[in-house]
C-alpha cells in the first residue's frame, strides 16, 4: 500500500516507496498537484484545494484556502495560504 501526502505541492511522506512505485507515487503527486490548481482556476480563483493525502488513488483530508477566510474552517489561510501554494 502506497500512503502519501502533499503539502504545498510537495511530497512529504511516501512509506515503503520503492524504485518500482517510485514513478507512480510521482504520478499521484502530479496528479493532485494538478486538482490543486484546477480548483483555483475553476473557482475563478477564489478557493484553492491542497494538502491532499490518501492511500493510492483515495483522496482525504484536503484544505481548502479561500479568499473568504470565513469559509472552511481554521486551516483557511485565505490569499495567504493560496499565494503560499502558488509560488511553489
Amino acid at each position: 500500500v502506497l500512503f502519501l501526502a502533499f503539502s504545498l505541492s510537495r511530497m512529504y511522506v511516501c512509506a515503503r516507496c520503492t524504485a518500482a512505485n517510485r514513478k507512480d507515487a510521482q504520478e499521484l503527486v502530479d496528479l493532485a498537484q494538478c486538482y490543486s490548481h484546477f480548483s483555483y482556476e475553476v473557482s475563478s480563483r477564489n478557493v484553492l484545494v491542497c494538502d491532499i493525502q490518501g492511500v493510492g488513488g483515495l483522496w482525504t483530508d484536503p484544505q481548502i484556502h479561500s479568499s473568504n477566510p470565513k469559509h472552511f474552517g481554521k486551516g483557511n489561510l485565505g490569499e495567504t495560504g493560496i499565494r503560499a501554494f502558488l509560488m511553489r
